[in-house]
């Protein structure tokens, strides 16, 4: 049996005690490691989220969390080290930070991504990475303390607060107007959302300042406390991240053949609804003279200066599902498609008494199962 050489485990010890003599162990070094294990707390509690909701919002939240230990891991090991490079790094992670920090503004407001935020993005990243080659774009700096630490200068410094601009704004902005756009019943979480972007944002100044070479790992710190109030907020309240891309009034089953409004449910306690059975018979007529004008099958979507209509029939019975929204999308498509096939299976037994209406009553509990998203407006 062979043995360890009692001169190679000397060696090794020694070459130990010289790599952490040669290891720049600072303050901001210190601080980076709590702060990471806040991030990474944060982080498990968004992947969480997403598992359990599974939104188009909620997997774009996931990547931008998982990107984010990215930004303190180099910025970590780039002041262990005092390496350039992992300093380089750095910077391009917030590249990667503001893509996904794009994808989910977007998919909070709009069906695809923005041609103009992507221009935008994709410029700026292309000046970073440019300026960043210049051997002059990184630097040795010493603290008001005497620590060694690692720093920008020149173009590429401009560059990257340029980027870090456009991502603090696009993510501020948004989380502005969805806390504006907040019912009441749900603000609390919202303000959790929005106190935590102007926390984000907070740090550009910091940097701008220069205050953490003043407080060194300041900046790292905060940005672990805003991120964790942001992932506090989304996972609690889910339904945050559909306030902005239509507001939903109301889900109604209608008979056609008699036109009595089956089952009734409202987001809105809007004094302009119209009373369900004058909308039933209205909705009826419409498609019905649509029908006869084009002959090419049932209406799918009736669009109005200010809502729109999305109908789902049954091939079966005579008994159509309209969602009235302020603008159509595919998760609600999908969500009406859902609750459509579960109604025509489940209550489709009691179609042929229409008038009886308590029967159609336990249709409340699809509707919590298949517009869980869709919060309520009191």
């Amino acid at each position: 049996m062979n043995k360890i050489s009692p001169n190679l485990i000397t060696d090794f010890i020694v070459s130990l005690k010289q790599l952490s003599g040669s290891l720049n162990w600072t303050t901001e070094f210190i601080i980076g490691f709590p702060s990471l294990i806040i991030l990474i707390i944060a982080v498990s509690i968004v992947i969480y989220n997403f598992f359990k909701v599974k939104y188009r919002f909620a997997f774009y939240l996931m990547l931008l969390f998982l990107s984010k230990p990215l930004w303190v891991s180099f910025s970590i090991l780039a002041t262990l080290f005092l390496s350039k490079l992992l300093f380089r790094m750095l910077m391009y992670s917030i590249i990667v930070l503001t893509f996904f920090t794009m994808l989910c503004v977007d998919s909070v407001s709009r069906e695809s991504v923005d041609q103009v935020k992507m221009s935008i993005f994709l410029v700026l990243s292309a000046v970073v990475v440019f300026t960043s080659l210049d051997p002059s774009s990184v630097v040795i700096i010493t603290s008001p303390y005497g620590e060694l630490s690692i720093w920008m200068s020149g173009y590429f410094l401009i560059a990257t607060f340029l980027l870090q601009l456009f991502c603090n704004v696009m993510w501020i902005y948004y989380m502005a107007r969805i806390h504006w756009n907040t019912p009441k019943n749900l603000k609390f979480y919202s303000s959790l959302i929005f106190l935590g972007a102007l926390v984000l944002g907070s740090i550009l100044f910091i940097l701008i300042i220069g205050l953490n070479q003043i407080i060194p790992g300041l900046h790292m710190l905060i940005f672990a406390v805003g991120e964790l109030l942001i992932a506090i907020g989304f996972t609690s309240q889910p339904k945050l991240s559909y306030i902005l891309p239509f507001k939903v009034l109301r889900l109604t089953v209608i008979e056609t053949n008699s036109g009595l409004s089956l089952y009734n449910h409202t987001w809105s306690k809007m004094d302009d609804l119209v009373d369900e059975q004058l909308f039933s018979g209205m909705l009826q007529g419409i498609s019905g003279i649509l029908q006869e004008s084009l002959k090419r099958g049932n209406v799918r979507e009736i669009n109005l200066d200010q809502a729109v209509l999305i109908l789902q029939r049954s091939e079966q019975f005579p008994v159509v599902c309209v969602l009235v929204t302020t603008k159509s999308s595919r998760s609600l498509r999908d969500a009406l498609n859902s609750f459509a096939e579960k109604f025509f299976k489940e209550f489709s037994q009691f179609f042929s008494e229409p008038h009886k209406l308590d029967n159609f009553s336990p249709a409340s509990d699809l509707v919590s199962d298949c517009f869980a998203f869709i919060p309520r407006y009191d």
